[in-house]
């Protein structure tokens, strides 16, 4: 029998098209209201949408910094980067990130995850456990901690199936692995400095020239994430009528999750005492009075001195004679570069793409015109969140809410709806709901790659729930995000 032909690596091919788009389309006669330079930025743009669809976020981000500086768009290669890296988001996650993947590192993670199964409370309650099941990713990936989500979700779904006596390719375990994933989904977007909201509500921040209020998003995240969680369960309890019986008689001693929960080390409870305080001076400034002495403090700190004073902090503070926090090894495993520099790029280019000087917003709202007609701005939502919860099952998540936020800017206008609350149902849409195939995002590919869960036994299981979720979406979340954005 023949091997199958191996995949031709066509990187070279991309990275071709990425410079004809990049160099070339300012070439383009440009089509009014749009200008010259408005033709340059719309070039460097379209080859990072190219680049990021097929070959990552790393060297594409990169061509983007120098072809910013080569047609123009900025006078040196030295001030671009400044543009880009100089963006105080992008310090943020030197920073933050650190702060988050410590309580990994410490094992507070792990010994949260091994508390909640060793509850009394689920013990002969199915229903119960298939939900501590789905929470114990939900929470982790609320946290950041995503990658630790998928290990370890599945470590315990897999238990809870094999003490069970569930074989793990059988109805009942196919949907507990697949709603574990799905979990998953559901607590990214809680907290918006730790997921790709931070880059599209950081870009949009920089169109509109309007700091981002992460307290008015967790008013919209936390409870629409825990409704998310909750239909989750009801849709396999009550549509897909799943089997738990077997489930009542689980021997929770029996669960592979770590090694037995002692007490909490001093570690332990340090760097989660620290992580709220850091939360906790974050979101503050949201709710205090203006000219409040504390608010004032807080405000002026910033985010980013507030991650860095909380860093020193526990760098200094020695248990053991050890710092708490090891920062060189820690942001080993909690820094990601290629994700740092998209978001700078990202920052970058959303600035320059709604410039007055470009064209485009205005280009947009001539092409726009048609849809903006409709009389209900209502409907408008409804269809602009259907088109990008469509493509988002075919692009990357982050890439196509950022090409939709000019046209957020334009409907705003038009509609006198609220941007904010727009962009915040744009990050759902394009970001939880993207799993109906298997190129819609990272987590969903683990998924249908798993053994247990191939695409054509598992998408049935899966499309009813994100339809539930896309109606959330539209009514109890949008009217959620206006109500917080007042």
């Amino acid at each position: 029998m023949m091997e199958a032909k191996a995949k031709k690596d066509l990187t070279w091919v991309h990275f071709v098209i990425i410079l004809l788009l990049m160099f070339g389309v300012q070439y383009i006669p440009p089509v009014e209201p749009i200008t010259a330079y408005g033709m340059k930025i719309l070039g460097v743009f379209a080859g990072l949408l190219w680049g990021w669809s097929f070959c990552g976020m790393l060297w594409p981000s990169i061509m983007g910094i120098v072809a910013l500086a080569v047609t123009g768009c900025y006078d040196t290669g030295d001030t671009a980067i400044v543009a880009a890296f100089g963006n105080y988001m992008v310090l943020n996650c030197l920073f933050l990130f650190v702060l988050v993947e410590l309580l990994s590192d410490c094992g507070l993670v792990d010994y949260i995850c091994r508390r909640l199964m060793a509850m009394e409370a689920i013990k002969g309650r199915p229903w119960l456990l298939f939900s501590v099941v789905l929470f114990i990713p939900f929470l982790l990936s609320a946290v950041g901690q995503v990658f630790s989500a998928v290990y370890l979700g599945w470590k315990i779904a897999y238990s809870v199936l094999d003490i069970a006596g569930y074989e793990r390719d059988s109805r009942t375990g196919r949907i507990t692995i697949i709603y574990s994933m799905l979990a998953i989904a559901a607590g990214s977007q809680v907290l918006p400095f730790l997921s790709s909201a931070l880059m599209i509500c950081g870009a949009f921040s920089q169109m509109v020239g309007e700091a981002f209020n992460y307290g008015k998003y967790m008013i919209f995240s936390v409870p629409f994430a825990l409704l998310n969680l909750v239909e989750l369960v009801l849709v396999v309890r009550f549509f897909f009528k799943m089997d738990v019986e077997k489930f009542a008689h689980v021997d929770l001693a029996k669960l592979d999750v770590g090694s037995e929960a002692s007490k909490m080390t001093l570690r332990q409870k340090v760097s989660g005492i620290a992580f709220l305080i850091a939360l906790a001076m974050l979101l503050l400034p949201n709710f205090l009075p203006e000219g409040n002495i504390i608010s004032n403090f807080l405000t002026s700190l910033g985010m980013t001195g507030t991650c860095m004073l909380i860093v020193v902090i526990l760098v200094l503070l020695k248990i053991d004679g050890k710092p708490v926090l090891d920062y060189n090894g820690v942001a080993k495993k909690a820094i990601y570069w290629d994700m740092i520099i998209f978001l700078a790029v990202v920052l970058c280019v959303s600035t320059l793409l709604t410039a007055e000087e470009t064209g485009i917003t205005a280009f947009l709202n001539g092409v726009m015109q048609p849809l903006l007609g409709l009389k209900s701005g209502y409907l408008f939502v409804v269809l602009f969140l259907a088109v990008a919860s469509l493509l988002t099952q075919f692009m990357n998540n982050t890439v196509v809410a950022i090409m939709f936020l000019p046209i957020v800017l334009v409907a705003s206008a038009s509609y006198g709806l609220n941007s904010w609350a727009l962009v915040t149902v744009l990050i759902g849409a394009a970001q939880f709901i993207a799993y109906a195939t298997p190129a819609a995002c990272p987590n969903a590919g683990m998924m249908y790659s798993c053994e247990y869960t191939p695409y054509k036994k598992s998408v049935k299981y899966v499309v009813p729930v994100l339809l539930v979720w896309f109606v959330s979406l539209i009514t109890l979340g949008y009217a959620l995000a206006c109500v917080a954005f007042i």
